[in-house]
C-alpha cells in the first residue's frame, strides 16, 4: 500500500513538473504577504525560524523586507525535507513514475482533471 502511495506521489511530482514547461510565464499581480518569522538569538549567534511555506497562491509576494533581509544574512539554509540530488531524483522517477501494466496515468482521471494536464 505504502510502496504504491509512493509511486503515485512521484508520478504526480513528474507530472506537474512537466506541466510547466514551455509554457511562458503568467503575470499575475503581486500582493505582499509576511509569513512567521522568528529570531533566536544567544551571544554570538542569531538564528531565523520561518513559518512553513508550502504551495503558495500565484501573486503573493513573500520574499521581500524582514523575510528577505533575515535569508541576506544567513550562512547556512536547513530545510524541513530532504531534496535529492538530480541523479538520484532521475532514478526515482524512472522507478516509480511510470506503470508498465494498466491503465495509463491520463485514463485514470476525470476527463476535467486529465484535460488541465494535456
Amino acid at each position: 500500500m505504502a510502496g504504491q502511495v509512493k509511486r503515485w506521489a512521484v508520478a504526480a511530482l513528474a507530472i506537474m513538473a512537466l506541466a510547466g514547461c514551455g509554457q511562458p510565464p503568467a503575470t499575475v499581480p503581486i500582493r505582499d504577504a509576511d509569513p512567521a518569522l522568528w529570531v533566536v538569538r544567544d551571544a554570538d549567534t542569531r538564528i531565523y525560524l520561518f513559518g512553513t511555506v508550502h504551495m503558495l497562491k500565484p501573486g503573493l509576494g513573500w520574499f521581500d523586507e524582514g523575510v528577505k533581509q533575515a535569508f541576506d544574512a544567513s550562512s547556512e539554509l536547513v530545510l524541513e525535507t530532504v531534496v535529492p540530488g538530480d541523479a538520484e531524483m532521475g532514478a526515482l522517477v524512472a522507478e516509480l513514475g511510470t506503470q508498465a501494466d494498466g491503465p495509463a496515468l491520463p485514463d485514470r482521471l476525470d476527463p476535467a482533471d486529465a484535460a488541465a494536464f494535456r
